[in-house]
């Protein structure tokens, strides 16, 4: 029967080549740590490291070893050994008991390496040698090391292929839905395979081992279908018979939806149509580096869902396997990214022997999970519209095609190089025209203003906004205008366009614009996951649940380094204003209500509707008079939303709380703390900058400190940073042990916060 080993605990990390690794010896320099692990993110920041804006100003290190110890008892004859890696980073090479089992380049995509004729009974050693160091490095940081989850899988030799599975949608009726199977087995000659889900009648079939098998082999009653709505999974259960012989058992989540896609009426998912409301999102978790758990994830899905975000487009690399299995649960559609600019980036050293394997190994593992609803094969490459540009993206795209033919396959444009003045909207739809011959969909990045050119001259393929500015559009020939119509309003007034993703939906390291700035400070939250204003503004446009926020024009805000065009407006949303005397304050309203009514102290100041405001924002300006402004949001003649603001007075006491209730004791599991400075009556201190310090006893440790300033000095794994406007925060990883874990967060002169958090050791922490 099949055995799978997490092995996360009880690694040996060496910082340095050494190659004595391989074998028995155990140099002394070496740290123990827990896989996943980003070795690079635990260093400072420096200025004058090569490439150091891309990769957050941290040095990369180069190769590294890592070695663990593992028992196994005699092996059968009729068992196999491997090992899973679900992501590498990178150019590593894995060796068992001195011997090389296999090696992976591309530090994104999962490999698996069987080591049966490579271990022995008794103690054995897995040596895993990393190099991050070709260069160029990613435009973004890609950390280093073990930095997704590590499996030992132990199965009989006559086992199923979990990546040659392919679960699909065929026929839904009224009543029924059709699912139809491909499935792989390896060992044996013939064998017996009995199909169910918890829901259905078991359907056995004898089949030939070897080779992949296309099973018509369930119909589901009373279908119960995938959406964001309602993200029902099945679970599809297979045993694998050999002579009456159980061999092997293998159970794999999937959902049941009908997708349709033309430029009538754009996207379509169960007969309903879908517009994509997306953000971008990079692989790393912030302080965390590379190597981010599965609450991590979660934590920013769940805000990206409370602004009424339905997408995310995992740029430009595939994503954890973790991200796809929470995108499943929650209702989140993914676009699955595989590549980023293929010869003319980082990718040019790997594209002429593993572009192809590295497509094909992203859709093999991905294309069970119903979240997934387009594929790309890549990002802004050079070249675009020349005949070897389309020759390798026509390869690309008819690798996915060959593997599912169920989903659109696509490549997200650049922009840049069409941003040619002499160039007519014409000559630029021309060259678009060539790639469009290729792909299912359009995606162009931050192109709104030649969208209906580009339809009118494509008319059989429907456009996708794969990135589009936060804030501003450009206009005419100009791809930065600083036009401030949202870019989002070119796709909800055109059907043929099915979506926008927004770069970005969190902040991310490295892709800088200059130090200190250690990496991108233009998104819809901070690092550390607070929103800020302008992420209001995206939730007024998807959002159906009535809200209403205010912010303010604030000219003395600190300029975060944000880049150009994918900046917004110096908006605070707060009412300590000292700074500007008693000068009328302009301000912005985001809001999905009809109109909007304002208050100061008390007074009612005017109502203002959204229909006189073209680009859905409503401005105005209110007297800086301190105490409580409050704006009304009002639907039908009634009050259906609020948003106040307080002027605060001096800090005086910390305010602070996990995101969590429990974890699981596995050694992995984190919490987030958030930490916010308050005056004496509550209200929100929004410029204190107290240092605030952090202190975990209990079965329970500091994992990472942060407060979202990413202009800052402090390092990640600090014990104290100072706030930035008013709040911080760290992160605490759970031990193997079970028990009460303890949080004392102090600053000088300020009330401290005490917090408790239950690690426990069946099953998992909560969500």
């Amino acid at each position: 029967m099949r055995e799978t080993i997490l092995l996360s605990q009880d690694w040996h990390f060496y910082r340095g080549d050494y190659p004595d690794c391989i074998g028995q010896d155990i140099p002394e320099a070496y740290e123990t740590v827990t896989v996943p692990h980003d070795y690079v993110i635990g260093r400072k920041a420096e200025e004058d490291c090569p490439y150091g804006a891309a990769q957050a100003f941290r040095r990369r290190w180069g190769a590294v070893f890592y070695t663990r110890d593992f028992s196994c008892g005699a092996l059968e004859e009729d068992r196999q050994l491997f090992l899973e890696f679900d992501g590498v980073y990178e150019n590593c090479t894995v060796y068992v008991n001195g011997q090389e089992a296999g090696g992976h380049a591309y530090g994104y995509t999962s490999f698996s390496l069987e080591i049966t004729g490579l271990v022995r009974e008794g103690e054995n050693r897995i040596a895993v040698r990393v190099d991050n160091s070709a260069m160029p490095p990613d435009r973004w940081y890609s950390g280093g090391g073990i930095y997704r989850p590590v499996r030992l899988v132990k199965v009989h030799r006559c086992h199923v292929l979990p990546e040659e599975i392919f679960v699909r949608t065929g026929e839904i009726k009224e009543n029924t839905a059709a699912v139809l199977i491909s499935l792989g087995i390896t060992g044996g000659d013939f064998v017996k395979v009995a199909i169910a889900t918890k829901l259905g009648p078991v359907v056995s079939k004898t089949v030939p081992a070897g080779r992949v098998h296309e099973v018509l082999a369930l119909t589901v009653e009373n279908p119960m279908l995938w959406s964001p709505a309602s993200p029902f999974l099945y679970e599809l259960q297979l045993q694998v018979t050999v002579d009456g012989k159980e061999t092997d058992a293998y159970a794999i989540p999937f959902g049941l939806r009908k997708l349709e896609l033309d430029v009538e009426q754009g996207l379509r998912v169960n007969g309903r149509q879908v517009k994509l409301k997306g953000v971008n999102m990079h692989h790393d978790g912030g302080c965390l580096g590379a190597a981010v758990p599965r609450h991590a994830l979660y934590r920013r899905l769940q805000a990206f869902q409370k602004m009424g975000c339905n997408a995310i487009r995992t740029s430009h690399n595939p994503p954890s396997r973790e991200l796809l299995e929470l995108c499943d649960r929650m209702g989140l559609f993914v676009v699955d990214e595989a590549l980023d600019k293929w010869v003319s980036g980082s990718y040019e050293r790997y594209y002429p022997e593993h572009g192809v394997q590295d497509v094909q190994a992203m859709v093999r593992r991905d294309r069970n999970h119903p979240c997934i609803l387009i594929w790309s094969v890549g990002n802004e490459v050079a070249d675009q519209g020349s005949d070897a540009m389309l020759g390798r993206l026509k390869e690309l795209t008819d690798a996915v095609r060959a593997l599912d033919a169920t989903r659109p396959v696509t490549y997200a444009m650049v922009s840049v190089f069409l941003n040619d003045r002499t160039q007519t909207s014409r000559e630029k739809s021309a060259l678009v025209h060539r790639v469009a011959e290729h792909v299912d969909i359009i995606s162009c990045n931050y192109q709104e203003q030649w969208y209906d050119t580009y339809h009118a001259d494509t008319p059989d393929k429907p456009i996708l906004g794969t990135e589009i500015f936060p804030f501003y559009r450009g206009k005419g020939e100009c791809l930065k205008a600083y036009y401030d119509r949202n870019p989002w309003l070119d796709v909800e007034e055109r059907d043929y366009v099915i979506g926008g993703f927004v770069w970005a939906g969190i902040d991310y390291l490295g892709e800088a614009t200059a130090w200190p700035a250690k990496g991108w400070t233009a998104s819809l939250m901070d690092l550390f996951g607070n929103r800020r204003p302008v992420s209001y503004l995206l939730e007024s446009f998807w959002s159906h649940e009535p809200m209403v926020h205010i912010t303010f024009l604030d000219g003395k805000k600190r300029c975060d380094l944000q880049k150009d065009h994918w900046g917004f407006p110096q908006t605070s949303s707060h009412w300590n204003f000292a700074q500007y005397g008693e000068a009328a304050m302009p301000f912005h309203i985001y809001t999905n209500c009809e109109a909007v009514a304002l208050y100061l102290n008390g007074q009612y100041y005017l109502t203002l509707e959204q229909k006189d405001f073209a680009n859905r924002i409503i401005t105005g300006y209110l007297p800086n008079l301190p105490g409580q402004v409050e704006v009304k949001g009002i639907k039908g003649g009634e009050v259906v939303c609020t948003h106040v603001l307080r002027t605060a007075g001096n800090p005086y006491k910390l305010v602070a709380a996990f995101d969590r209730s429990r974890l699981a004791a596995d050694g992995t599991d984190i919490a987030y703390a958030d930490v916010q400075i308050v005056d004496e009556n509550g209200i929100p201190c929004p410029e204190a900058e107290n240092v605030v310090r952090f202190s975990v006893s209990g079965p329970g440790v500091l994992q990472a400190v942060d407060n979202g300033d990413l202009l800052g000095e402090h390092g990640y794994h600090d014990s104290s940073l100072p706030a930035f406007r008013g709040k911080c925060g760290c992160v605490v990883k759970s031990t193997p042990e079970a028990g009460t874990v303890r949080l004392a967060v102090t600053a000088e002169g300020l009330e401290a916060a005490y917090l408790t958090l239950e690690s426990r050791e069946e099953g998992q922490g909560e969500a």
